[in-house]
């Protein structure tokens, strides 16, 4: 399965991210996973197969999607962009890792895999603008997580909670 690509909900996007509500590998363990002949494969299989956590969050800034700066810019940006994105998940209730933080509201842990994937304007960005935008991506995370509730018609019969053979009885 492939994670669906989102863009920020900004503009200028600071970053582009990927959702999905199962366990994927990264844009960066990728190559070293689709040989088994890689010298890292059984590294990094087994260090795959060993995660624990609910959810998966990965922040990169890639070479070839316009950011052809230094290995130190590429790195500030992730930094940048991996504090907004666990600032925005402390603020929603949950840990870095997406489980709920202790509290009142405490409830599902979030599942899945979050792919965030800087991009060149953050460079020109202030730490507000690229958190203001991480808000909004976690939100919708949260929101996906979800259960989709389906609508009734109006006028028709709602649904009985009952099984069918339940409902004849009555």
């Amino acid at each position: 399965m492939a994670l669906t690509v989102r863009r920020a909900m900004g503009e200028p996007a600071a970053f582009a991210w990927r959702f999905g509500k199962f366990h994927a590998y990264t844009y960066t363990a990728s190559p070293n996973l689709e040989k088994n002949t890689h010298p890292l494969y059984e590294f990094t299989k087994r260090r795959w197969n060993t995660r624990s956590e609910p959810l998966w969050v990965s922040v990169i800034a890639k070479k070839h999607t316009g950011i052809h700066n230094s290995r130190c810019v590429r790195s500030w940006l992730s930094r940048r962009l991996r504090i907004a994105v666990n600032l925005s998940l402390k603020k929603n209730g949950y840990a870095p890792d997406g489980t709920r933080l202790e509290g009142p509201e405490s409830g599902n842990h979030l599942w899945g895999t979050a792919q965030f994937l800087a991009e060149q304007p953050m460079i020109k960005m202030s730490q507000e603008q690229v958190q203001e935008q991480t808000d909004k991506a976690v939100l919708e995370i949260i929101r996906l997580q979800e259960p989709k509730v389906k609508k009734v018609k109006s006028g028709s019969k709602s649904p009985s909670k009952n099984p069918p053979e339940l409902e004849k009885a009555q």
